[in-house]
């Protein structure tokens, strides 16, 4: 039976009202917000409209740009590094062996764990005096303060790759089990060595599952927070103060949820426009 337009829209009419709801409401409450000058532990009706000074206001402020641009560092470090790293771990894990469905559901585990846990258990393995990590490197006689003012951002980037490929590698080994193995029987009689055939097979057939991947990965990493509060809250000084702790500490510490809801908004602006580039370049290239 065909369907008529009013029927159509009547299937649809509850996703339409759960997104109005869930996303879009927030989304325009978040940029009402960010035209008032409102702060926390004032009444609601002695906020003010204030158009887009707020927004003028961060564009104006060093700090601001500061954060956006270890942002970017940010993002396409952990961006980076977890790919390489989960593709890697994929590699490995793809060849048959023993307890193998062990070690898949192991790489679970950092996406299991909150990040507030994470944070916490790599802050004591950082810890200069009693952590793990400086433990395994005395003997070699280096005994870095991990979150000190020139290691504190390479800090967080370990961690946050650490966390990122666990999704990377589960999802580069999701896309090595579909291609299908004559691919590379008929490689080998064709003489290809394993780097070729890496090269060759399994970088293009991977092409459109870890482009998706990296689309999902830098979104989520540009909204790191947790991990990064945890172990550093920012500092020392503004050192690993990225756009999402930022916006916390402009909207909540100070209490100017107004420059808080501004940046917020910016965020998203960002977020959306990376998808949209990665988005565009991956339909031109597949």
């Amino acid at each position: 039976m065909k369907l008529g337009i009013k029927e159509k829209y009547a299937y649809i009419l509850p996703a339409q009202i759960a997104i109005a709801l869930f996303a879009i409401t927030p989304i325009l409450f978040l940029l009402y917000i960010g035209s008032q000058k409102f702060a926390i532990g004032f009444p609601w009706r002695t906020r003010k409209f204030v158009g887009l000074k707020n927004f003028v206001d961060i564009f104006q402020d060093g700090r601001f740009w500061n954060s956006i641009g270890l942002t970017f560092i940010f993002v396409i470090a952990v961006t980076v590094l977890s790919l390489i790293v989960g593709l890697a771990i994929a590699l490995i894990v793809h060849r048959e062996f023993k307890f193998k469905a062990i070690v898949i559901s192991s790489m679970l585990i950092p996406s299991i764990i909150p990040p507030s846990i994470l944070g916490l258990l790599w802050k004591l393995m950082y810890s200069k005096e009693y952590g793990v990590i400086n433990y395994f490197l005395s003997p070699f006689g280096i005994s870095p303060n991990w979150l000190g003012p020139n290691l504190a951002f390479i800090a967080v980037v370990i961690t946050s790759v650490w966390l990122a490929s666990s999704f990377m590698s589960l999802v580069s080994l999701a896309g090595l089990e579909s291609i299908p193995p004559e691919f590379y029987e008929a490689a080998a009689i064709d003489g290809a060595g394993p780097v070729q055939a890496f090269f060759g097979i399994t970088l293009p057939m991977l092409k459109p599952v870890l482009g998706i991947a990296v689309m999902l990965q830098q979104v989520g990493v540009l909204h790191i927070f947790g991990i990064v509060y945890i172990l550093t809250r920012g500092g020392p000084g503004d050192r690993t103060n990225v756009l999402a702790l930022f916006v916390y500490r402009t909207g909540r510490d100070t209490g100017y949820m107004g420059l808080g809801a501004a940046m917020a908004v910016v965020l998203a602006v960002i977020a959306l426009f990376m998808s949209l580039a990665l988005i565009k370049y991956l339909g031109e290239e597949l």
